[in-house]
């Protein structure tokens, strides 16, 4: 199928959606975080149980996500006998 765009709606006959306007960066934009912007979205240690989500820029599955400050996250405490390991994600949740 071929796709083109954009023009205008002509009585309502053209409609786009985010994903329309996102897609055509196929190719030229990779899914992932942005090493060279700001803090490349690290994380560091908070202060008890939580962890700070340092500033940057990421691309996920046709969607932009920018952080411009220091983000504090709340870790809920920890089984005092079992080990584990927490993980930070970018999730894209179109719902």
């Amino acid at each position: 199928m071929i796709k083109y765009g954009f023009y205008n709606s002509v009585s309502g006959d053209r409609t786009y959606d985010a994903v329309d306007m996102s897609k055509m960066f196929d190719g030229i934009i990779t899914d992932g975080v942005y090493q060279l912007i700001g803090n490349a979205l690290a994380t560091i240690n908070g202060a008890g149980m939580s962890v700070i989500v340092r500033d940057g820029k990421a691309w996920f599955n046709h969607t932009w996500t920018i952080n411009d400050s220091d983000l504090t996250l709340t870790v809920p405490n920890s089984d005092l006998l079992l080990p584990r390991i927490d993980s930070v994600v970018l999730e894209v949740n179109a719902s």
